[in-house]
């Protein structure tokens, strides 16, 4: 006797080549995002029992392997849970947009969250995972196009005439790493901090931190240690999240250590053999590389303003308060 097929109810998600399928007299929800091509799914979003609760999760693929996301809070009801999740889907999914501009969300908003639910899931309360942050349904949340920067009204030509920014959502997620695993240099992470991502072996990285110490401390960034260059650097980063946890020494002065020109491989080795990495602190730095490698970034240091804004090393003080908007003299 032949199994019975599974039916599903499709839909055409609005977007090019995407459609939402639904599965049909289940007893738990179940809905699929993808391509006709695509195998698996892009996201799956499902209803789930656990321990006598019924949850809806989002699984979504990011550079780290799958990574599943309660939304909303648990329900007593699998009714409840099944309704609730439909109807979140269908407005997510359904309504009019790019096709880009959710899965890019999903992308990249996931991969901040990994730092909680993978090395700090103290941080996060239960239940929480859509609370706090850009709705995906919200205009703020999709991506815009490419915008050309205005020109100085003093005529400076520092900025380039087409600046690449991140997507808000990108932004997002630069923010949210930053504030977990990012040091900062001046004062604690706002709306208005900028950031670095550095590596502690790379020379231009080393030849930009002066310039970064001559400004005012609050208007100092907040670096994001990666490791790109190669196996060396991703193990000193490692190590320094071991350090930073032991608390031997502020974690500014440490990272500061790195930005000597000095610092070179055989200092690094040393590091190393002092500071030998958990695998919580290796996590730590897969998962700024992760994001790194997630908004397409290749070199360090990269720099991104509080707007989104990227751009490569600036090397005085003057620069950087030029491309910021800063006041010239703080």
């Amino acid at each position: 006797m032949n199994a019975p097929q599974m039916n599903w109810n499709v839909h055409v998600a609005q977007w090019p080549g995407y459609f939402v399928r639904e599965r049909q007299s289940a007893t738990l929800y179940r809905a699929e995002i993808g391509t006709v091509d695509q195998h698996p799914p892009k996201i799956v979003a499902e209803v789930v029992q656990e321990g006598g609760e019924f949850r809806f999760y989002l699984t979504h693929s990011v550079a780290l392997g799958l990574e599943k996301a309660q939304i909303g809070r648990s329900y007593r009801s699998g009714s409840m849970a099944n309704r609730r999740a439909r109807a979140w889907v269908r407005r997510n999914f359904k309504r009019s947009g790019r096709a880009g501009s959710w899965l890019r969300f999903a992308g990249t908003f996931v991969a901040a969250l990994v730092v909680y639910s993978l090395i700090m899931p103290s941080s996060l309360p239960s239940g929480s995972v859509n609370q706090g942050t850009t709705r995906p349904d919200s205009p703020s949340a999709y991506p815009q196009p490419l915008a050309t920067a205005p020109a100085p009204a003093d005529g400076r030509e520092l900025r380039a005439e087409s600046e690449v920014k991140l997507y808000p959502d990108e932004l997002l997620a630069v923010q949210t790493i930053g504030k977990a695993l990012g040091v900062r240099l001046g004062a604690p992470q706002s709306a208005e901090s900028w950031f670095v991502f550095a590596d502690p072996l790379c020379p231009y990285c080393h030849a930009m931190q002066p310039a970064i110490d001559a400004l005012q401390e609050p208007h100092r960034p907040v670096v994001i240690p990666i490791g790109l260059r190669g196996e060396l650097s991703a193990e000193v980063v490692a190590s320094f999240f071991e350090a930073a946890d032991r608390s031997e020494q502020p974690t500014v002065e440490l990272w500061r250590s790195f930005m000597d020109q000095s610092f070179d491989e055989e200092r690094a080795r040393d590091f190393i053999s002092r500071y030998p990495a958990s695998p919580a602190n290796k996590k730590k730095g897969q998962v700024t590389q992760a994001l790194f490698s997630k908004l397409g970034l290749k070199k360090t240091p990269t720099v991104v303003s509080a707007d989104g804004r990227l751009t490569g090393p600036l090397n005085s003080a003057g620069d950087i308060r030029d491309w910021l908007g800063l006041p010239q003299g703080n």
